[in-house]
């Protein structure tokens, strides 16, 4: 198995859109997002540092290669659905840091700027053939996301979507089966979105300080799917604080393992106080049948 990190970023879709659907629907502005709701998990008790933990495993064997992609979209072909400013910058820090500061190799990491619906298929399935058994693969998606409360689907919304057209959106249906077939041990979705609820499940646990080196070697050999999102179904402007802060405290980390869980400990409550939107950020479980309890681990890249 290997690992997966997913990190997607959505924003709205104009209000006036899907006005006349107000039942089933989300109205949104061009300068906001909306989220999906999930529980959080309770806060580590564990303090850990590097030289107190002992992974048992080799050290190709234990953490294979990270591959990171990314997916900003935010020039629509459709003049009816709002330009966002701020994906493509997102996606070109968060890549910046991963990169300076955990073990992704630049060459091993991809970015992609308005893609396309087949862009982003034809990608995510060059993935399912790519990566081995001890691989990390972290998706980060920015643009537009859609709740259809009638239908009870979310959607992505590539480069070339049309606003009354769902033929080239992406649906949460598509991408989990996708995630499904990409051999993975952990699956870190990080969401800045509107996304169906249905495709989570709440989690929660707690450690104590003397199970800091079981727990790192238990959350990296059991398989993970994970979601992180920025909020629930709230709104909040298209500069992201959820991203901010994220890529803030992946900078701050000294720690030379970092699961994605004390990650997010550590953002939820600053995001929650610089929040003009009050948003409430969510951690839980992907519906996936591949989660068997780990966590994504970054691993720091060392210094020379």
């Amino acid at each position: 198995m290997k690992n997966i990190l997913i990190l997607l970023s959505f924003c709205g879709l104009l209000g006036q859109a899907f006005a006349q659907n107000a039942d089933s629907t989300r109205q949104l502005t061009p300068e906001t997002k909306t989220f999906f709701a999930l529980s959080a998990p309770k806060k580590f008790e564990a303090t850990i540092q590097a030289n107190d933990i002992d992974l048992q495993l080799d050290e190709e064997e234990k953490k294979g290669k990270f591959y990171a992609l990314f997916l900003a979209v935010q020039d629509y072909k459709d003049t009816r659905i709002a330009t966002l400013t701020h994906p493509y910058f997102d996606a070109q820090n968060l890549r910046e840091v991963i990169v300076e500061n955990y073990q992704f190799a630049k060459e091993d990491t991809r970015l992609l700027k308005n893609p396309t619906r087949s862009d982003i298929l034809r990608t995510l399935d060059s993935l399912t053939r790519k990566l081995t058994r001890q691989d990390n693969l972290l998706v980060f998606y920015a643009g537009h996301g859609y709740w259809d409360g009638g239908l009870e689907t979310g959607y992505w919304l590539p480069a070339d979507a049309r606003k009354d057209d769902k033929a080239n959106w992406l649906t949460n249906f598509e991408l989990l089966n996708y995630l499904k077939n990409i051999k993975a041990r952990h699956t870190l979705l990080i969401t800045d979105a509107c996304f169906s609820g249905s495709i989570f499940k709440a989690t929660a646990r707690d450690f104590g300080v003397e199970q800091a080196d079981v727990m790192i070697q238990k959350l990296y050999d059991s398989p993970s799917r994970r979601a992180m999102t920025s909020g629930s179904l709230t709104t909040v402007p298209d500069q992201s604080v959820f991203i901010e802060n994220l890529i803030k405290q992946l900078r701050k980390n000294q720690d030379f393992y970092l699961p994605a869980t004390d990650l997010f400990v550590t953002i939820k409550n600053p995001i929650i106080r610089d929040s003009e939107a009050k948003v409430l950020p969510q951690y839980g479980e992907l519906n996936l049948p591949d989660h068997q309890g780990g966590d994504f681990i970054f691993f720091k890249r060392k210094k020379k």
